[in-house]
């Protein structure tokens, strides 16, 4: 298991982790907790998207853009192209984020470059 303690872990979802993957999605959408923050997600960390938390499914990449916000529809629409996959619009995304993350304040966006 290629884990390192200096990682950000970032589960997903099959369908998100298959964007990552192979559909052009390159940014992730989190709301503000003790895990995703300023302080945690910053450019040149290394990140582990795995699908899941217990299978062997692992993409590795660094962040290399960080933004954050109040807004999800700003967010996304500024975002748009980086969080898009299998066609989603943008309301589609902005719904999609509003029914997961609904509950916090802040957001916060970040882009990886996936590495071999």
């Amino acid at each position: 298991n290629n884990t390192s303690p200096d990682r950000l872990f970032v589960p997903l979802n099959s369908d998100p982790y298959r964007g990552f993957e192979s559909s052009g999605k390159t940014a992730e959408f989190r709301g503000v907790n003790s895990k995703f923050n300023t302080d945690t997600v910053f450019v040149g960390r290394t990140v582990e998207l795995r699908r899941g938390y217990s299978t062997d499914d692992s993409l590795w990449g660094e962040i290399t853009a960080v933004d954050t916000g109040t807004s999800i529809e700003s967010l996304v629409s500024e975002w748009f192209s980086e969080l898009q996959y299998k066609n989603r619009t943008k309301e589609e995304i902005i719904q999609s984020v509003k029914n997961q993350l609904g509950d916090y304040d802040e957001f916060i966006v970040f882009e990886v470059e996936l590495v071999e």
